[in-house]
């Protein structure tokens, strides 16, 4: 990839419908852990981190393959260990959590390093464009947050991650850029003597 496309660019290329279903999708998978923890508590608090987030990842990937079926240009490949979705032969989706940053965590395997990388090519060797999809995750609380749509450029960055309006079922095209939310923790102040004045600040 020469230079990486505009999020408003991949938003036109991917469509209101593909990105209406990722949104809603989010949101149904955020009420299926809501139900999952009212009706099986000791079973959630028993989770490590990595069994929840396999949980989210396969009610998210049956939410979205249900809702983007039909859809055109939309395929969908489910080979473990990869499911993926194609939009047209430009684009390759697969489905992340995030973190503040925009960083998402995956197993180090060539396949998934060169998807993040953006080394991926069609069999006509036009270079792919690999997106992420999904949600930004709050560890704090262990809940899922906003919808997003990413562009990574590592495991811990993104080129950009932008956050999807929120969709309600019935609801079309109402999809806007908006800004990543202003979010990211405030680095701690540390106190120093009264007679130090360097005013160091520790790093976050």
């Amino acid at each position: 990839m020469n230079s990486p496309p505009e999020p408003s660019e991949v938003f036109i290329d991917l469509g209101d419908k593909f990105l209406e279903a990722v949104s809603l999708a989010v949101g149904h998978t955020e009420r299926d852990l809501r139900s999952y923890r009212r009706g099986h508590p000791l079973i959630v608090a028993g989770h490590s981190q990595r069994g929840l987030a396999s949980w989210i990842h396969d009610r998210l990937w049956v939410n979205l393959a249900a809702l983007l079926e039909g859809v055109p240009d939309v395929s969908i490949r489910d080979a473990e260990p990869n499911r993926e979705i194609f939009v047209g032969l430009k684009y390759q989706v697969r489905l992340k959590r995030h973190n503040l940053q925009g960083g998402v965590t995956t197993y180090p395997t060539r396949t998934a390093l060169s998807f993040l990388r953006q080394r991926q090519q069609t069999l006509d060797g036009v270079d792919q464009v690999s997106i992420c999809a999904g949600y930004y995750w709050e560890a704090e609380t262990r809940s899922i947050g906003e919808p997003v749509i990413s562009l990574p450029k590592d495991r811990s960055r993104a080129v950009w991650c932008e956050v999807l309006a929120s969709a309600e079922e019935g609801e079309s095209g109402l999809f806007v850029l908006q800004p990543p939310p202003q979010r990211r923790p405030v680095p701690p102040m540390i106190d120093f003597p009264a007679d130090d004045r360097s005013g160091v600040q520790e790093d976050g």
